[in-house]
């Protein structure tokens, strides 16, 4: 079984940003910057509920909402954790461990990473909005469009399996979020029914750990 803690914070922008979202000047750019940095000061994450989930439902998960071609991508984050224990696992040898002259970072598969994040991602709106997927665009705008019948939803999933839980909590406020602002805002009015954006960052602790971060963006 994998466990799934999820944390969630929303902040509201004003729908008056909207004609300067999509400008390169740097003036209108640091309007939004600034709208952004002062929401995410007074809107911290609450954790709201941790899900348990048995890993062959969450294979189907990921199949259905990531775009990335990867074969088993649990599996494979499993193996790259136990490598990263720099344990020698083959049967018949004395274990072997070492400290290396350089500590020399580890790199996970990527496209898991990023797969996993999308399906952890579109399982854990399911479970609080009550959301179904809409259309899983390919390599163009957002990860994923969900509906619950009422509202649109525009999803950026973000994952990671760094060192450092917090270089993917910088990313997400620092280089992510103003992006998916900007892209909602820019989509208000293509839908009749309320538009929300959500950016969500999944972590992976260990193979059997996530964490994943949900800001919910209203515009008002």
């Amino acid at each position: 079984m994998i466990n799934i803690s999820v944390e969630q914070r929303a902040i509201s922008i004003p729908d008056s940003l909207t004609p300067v979202a999509l400008s390169k000047r740097t003036k209108f750019r640091e309007q939004v910057l600034e709208e952004i940095d002062k929401q995410i000061s007074i809107n911290r994450y609450k954790k709201i509920f941790s899900i348990t989930i048995n890993e062959f439902t969450l294979r189907r998960i990921i199949e259905k909402y990531s775009e990335q071609a990867v074969y088993r991508p649990i599996d494979d984050m499993r193996y790259y954790f136990q490598y990263a224990k720099r344990a020698f696992i083959e049967p018949g040898y004395p274990p072997l461990f070492y400290p290396a002259v350089v500590d020399r970072k580890r790199a996970a598969n990527i496209s898991a990473v990023s797969a996993i994040g999308e399906g952890v991602s579109g399982l854990v709106l399911q479970k609080i909005y009550g959301c179904r997927k809409l259309v899983r665009p390919y390599r163009d705008g957002v990860d994923i469009v969900m509906t619950n019948g009422k509202e649109t939803y525009l999803v950026e999933a973000k994952g990671s399996a760094s060192h450092k839980e917090d270089d993917l909590l910088n990313k997400l406020d620092n280089e992510y979020l103003v992006e998916m602002v900007r892209e909602t805002l820019s989509s208000a009015g293509i839908d009749k029914r309320r538009l929300k954006g959500f950016l969500i960052g999944v972590y992976l602790n260990n193979e059997l750990n996530y964490n994943s971060y949900i800001t919910e963006i209203n515009i008002i």
